[in-house]
Order: structure tokens, then C-alpha cells, then sequence
């Protein structure tokens, strides 16, 4: 929070944002967010009630945070999930209790175009059209985009086996529990991608026949400035100093110094996160491209860090934290900095989830689990000893 917030504020008071070479705002294609009368935020941070399980964290719009997931299906609050292209059983903290709270849910609905490791656990399994399977345009995805720019894409391959577009899928379930979820009253049984499209892509900055034409993406516009003084800054003025961000920055700065006073054992190195080329998250582990290799996620440490522990390029290696262990293979590379080492995210083994809690590593104003800056212990695997990710 904190070094975001500083983030934002540099820029701010050097006028970079929304000027030609800073930061700018995207409004989104399809959303327009400069077209339209938005409110300014209040003065003050609004924190709403947290989780009958976990009152400790913050709730926001009406929304818990996933950290207390687990607290609330073995607390008997939480007993039915529906899950949508997420995989907290690879994503979240504490990995066997989370396995074990997934396993107890009466019903865990999975809603994706691969088999998850969530989807093991899955009650009901709801198979979605693969990108190549529907017609589509982007939202939301658009909004990282240099540009604003959009594309719409054909159905390449009609659905395999039963699979459906996720608006169908939202649809039925809807219609099942009494609501029509379509646009302009539409009848499910009438409905195709772009009948849906049409219904939705009508906000845009260009028509969606301009898209379709298009062999390519179309760039409807540069980089967009200066909207976001003109429709939200109350004033046009920031707010750059609210309360909750003081006081989480002195809460932060009060636990740097002491843990600057308290002097971690020299054994220990700081884990961080990383990311695969070859990955997305939790996807495309198991994929490869013809003549490709598949990703494996090994522990990136220094050389120099590698030397002290008797550790050589690709031995098994066992990382422990105060949570608990995983094993994996060493990479040992000059390019990652000595005190440091890394493990990629979204792999079921080695499942860095183990090694951090979601009862203690979270983040108190947003509920975010702290998944970076752990502290922790490598050393060689013991022989003869069976590990998970064997």
C-alpha cells in the first residue's frame, strides 16, 4: 500500500500524470470511463465489516477478502462456492487447508476451460468454450492496453463436448433462480456470441461492425489525458495524505526498524515471487507448443548463497518458512541478487501456498495475503526421504 501510494504521490507532485511521457489513465474501449459523470471517492478510506470469521480484516463493497475464505467454510459460513476461472487451490495460502476446506464445501461449482487443480475438488464441473471456441471482444483486459484499441474474434472451432460460452452458463443458472441475466430481455434459447455482443459493445468508441471488418485490432485512440481531472478530481484537486495511508505508513516504518534491530539468523534468505514465460498463473503448465518444453518451476538462488548451503545447479532442495516446506529443483544464477530466492507462483508442486499463512501474513487495510518478503531456509533435500513434488 504504502509504496504505492509514494508511487502515485511522486508523480503527482512533479505533475507527470496524464502529461506526455507519465503515467495516463486508460477509460477502456468498451467502458468509456472518460465519457462519463463519475463520482470522486469520499474524503476518508470506507472500510465495510469484515468476515463473521475473521472481523480483523477489511470488507470492501460488500466483498470479503479471499485470505478469509477458508476461515469461513470451517466456521459453517460459507458452504456453497462458485468458482470462475480461479484456482485458489493454487493460489491461496496454507495449501493442504485449503485442499481440505475445498473438499468439505456441499457444493464448489468450477467454471473454467481447463481442469483445475480446483476442479478435483469440484461438486459440480461447468466446462467454458475456449478462447477459440466463441466469438469475443475484449473488456476490462483492454484497460492495459498502450492504446485504446479493441478486436473482435470468430469462433475458430465450434465447443468440444458439452462446452458453453460462460454468459450461457451465467444465464441458465440464473434463469434456474428466477432472474433473466440478459440484455433487453433476451431469450437464452435465441442467443449467440454476437447477438451478445451486439447487445453490449453498443457503449463503445466505435461500432462493433467496424471491428468485425477489421482484419486486425483496430486503435480507435491514443493515449487519453486529462479526463480524470475534469470528471473525478473533486476540484481537480488530489487528496494525497488520507488517514488509513498515514497510518498504515507508520505502521509499516515501525515494523522495518524493528526488524532492522532484530537480526535474522544467517541462514535465512527473503523469498520472492516470479513469473514463467511460458505461463499464465495457474495455466498452461501442462501445455506446449510442438518441438516446445513445458515450464518448470525450480528455486532461483545466487551462486554465492548456493556455495554456503552445499548447493549445486539442479539438486532437490527443501525451503521451509515458519509454515511449512516444499521441494523442488536448485537453478542457481548470478542474475537473481545474493540474500535472495525466488519460486514462481500458480504450480500445485512445488506449491509455494505452504509456505506462508493466511492467518498472520495479511495485509491489515486490504486483506491482501503477503505473498513476497518471507523469510525463509534452504537447504539440500535429505536423501532416501519422499517428498511431495517427487
Amino acid at each position: 500500500n504504502s509504496t504505492e501510494w509514494l508511487v502515485w504521490a511522486l508523480q503527482i507532485i512533479t505533475g507527470s500524470y496524464e502529461q506526455p511521457g507519465g503515467l495516463w489513465f486508460h477509460p477502456g474501449f468498451l467502458r468509456c470511463f472518460d465519457r462519463r459523470n463519475l463520482r470522486p471517492s469520499g474524503p476518508d478510506l470506507v472500510r465495510w465489516p469484515g468476515p463473521p470469521s475473521r472481523p480483523d480484516l477489511p470488507g470492501f463493497y460488500g466483498e470479503y477478502p479471499c485470505a478469509a475464505m477458508v476461515d469461513e467454510i470451517e466456521s459453517g459460513n460459507l458452504r456453497a462456492l462458485i468458482v470462475i476461472g480461479g484456482n485458489p487451490a493454487s493460489s491461496l495460502p496454507d495449501t493442504p487447508r485449503v485442499a481440505a476446506a475445498l473438499a468439505s464445501l456441499d457444493v464448489l461449482a468450477v467454471a473454467d476451460v481447463v481442469h483445475s487443480d480446483t476442479a478435483k475438488f469440484a461438486t459440480h464441473v461447468l466446462p467454458c468454450a475456449g478462447q477459440l471456441e466463441r466469438a469475443d471482444v475484449p473488456d476490462y483486459v483492454d484497460q492495459y492496453y498502450p492504446v485504446v484499441a479493441s478486436q473482435h474474434t470468430v469462433a475458430v472451432v465450434a465447443p468440444g463436448a458439452d462446452r458453453k460460452p460462460l454468459w450461457w452458463i451465467a444465464a441458465r443458472l440464473g434463469e434456474h433462480l428466477g432472474h433473466r441475466l440478459l440484455p433487453n430481455d433476451l431469450a437464452l434459447d435465441e442467443v449467440t456470441d454476437d447477438i451478445l455482443l451486439d447487445a453490449y459493445s453498443g457503449r463503445g468508441r466505435l461500432p462493433l461492425d467496424t471491428l468485425r471488418e477489421a482484419p486486425t485490432a483496430v486503435i480507435a485512440e491514443g493515449p487519453v489525458r486529462g479526463w480524470v481531472h475534469e470528471r473525478v478530481l473533486p476540484e481537480g484537486r488530489w487528496r494525497l495524505a488520507p488517514r488509513a495511508l498515514i497510518d498504515d505508513l507508520a505502521r509499516v516504518a515501525t515494523t522495518t526498524r524493528r526488524a532492522a534491530r532484530s537480526s535474522s539468523p544467517d541462514d535465512e534468505l527473503v523469498l520472492i515471487p516470479r513469473r514463467l514465460l511460458r505461463t499464465l498463473n495457474s495455466q498452461l503448465r501442462d501445455t506446449q507448443a510442438r518441438g516446445g518444453r513445458l515450464e518448470v518451476a525450480t528455486v532461483l538462488l545466487h551462486p554465492t548463497d548456493a556455495r554456503a548451503r552445499g548447493i549445486s545447479h539442479g539438486d532437490r532442495v527443501r525451503v521451509h518458512s515458519a509454515t511449512g516446506e516444499v521441494f523442488a529443483s536448485a537453478s542457481v544464477d548470478a542474475s537473481i541478487r545474493e540474500g535472495v530466492v525466488s519460486l514462481p507462483h500458480g504450480f500445485a508442486e512445488p506449491a509455494v501456498g505452504r509456505l506462508t499463512s493466511g492467518a498472520v501474513d495479511t495485509d491489515p487495510m486490504t486483506g491482501m495475503v503477503r505473498l513476497s518478503g518471507l523469510h525463509v531456509r534452504v537447504t539440500p533435500a535429505p536423501t532416501g526421504v519422499s517428498t511431495p513434488s517427487s
